[in-house]
């Protein structure tokens, strides 16, 4: 009896493959004929499942950002500033993989892809994730913590921004702990003193 196959467990399976592969080889170098040595499979099984390598490219992202989303959504609602600043410091002190990841979307984002759906990814993650940190800072706004003046909308995206210009800087320069440790600690406590002053509410 033929073997049945999971058709999502097989994708993730492509999807997982193709990230090494990215990190390995790099995102242009990379070959379908590379993924599929490592997923396991041939060359012509891959294609069942993926037309491309673009179309690869873009389940890639968008898995990526599906996982990082629910870890950004994962956090406790804050009661506290202090609790808000953890939050944020999460979001900017990623893992090795997540270091791996980011080398290879800058990669990919500095090449000038022709991936169709690429940007719009991109920035509906962003877009996703300042909402998020907005939306905590309307919640200690409407709790007294933070100024009623606080523009929570831009300094929700402004937050966003930092994040990740921050990781990338990290994951492009290889920084040591120590220095990075350091400006994250410089950066939370200009955040810190950023929502303390505050100012006109827009969004």
């Amino acid at each position: 009896m033929p073997k049945i196959v999971d058709r999502e467990e097989m994708q993730e399976r492509i999807i997982a493959a193709t990230m090494s592969a990215f990190v390995k080889y790099g995102h242009a170098a990379t070959k379908m004929t590379d993924i599929a040595t490592e997923a396991g499979l041939a060359k012509g099984t891959l294609y069942l499942y993926f037309q491309n390598k673009e179309e690869l490219t873009l389940a890639l992202v968008r898995a990526c950002f599906a996982l990082w989303e629910e870890q950004v959504k994962r956090a406790e609602p804050p009661e506290t500033l202090e609790d808000f600043i953890v939050i944020v410091r999460g979001a900017i002190t990623p893992g090795q993989t997540d270091r791996q990841a980011t080398r290879m979307f800058f990669e990919i984002m500095g090449a000038g892809t022709n991936t169709p759906g690429l940007m719009e990814e991109v920035a509906a993650f962003y877009k996703m994730l300042g909402r998020f940190y907005a939306q905590n800072l309307r919640a200690l706004k409407n709790n007294g913590v933070l100024s009623p003046r606080l523009n929570a909308r831009a300094h929700g995206r402004a937050i966003a921004s930092i994040a990740d210009g921050l990781v990338i800087h990290r994951a492009m320069f290889e920084l040591d702990d120590a220095l990075y440790d350091e400006m994250v600690a410089a950066v939370l406590a200009q955040v810190r003193a950023g929502l303390t002053v505050g100012g006109v509410e827009h969004g």
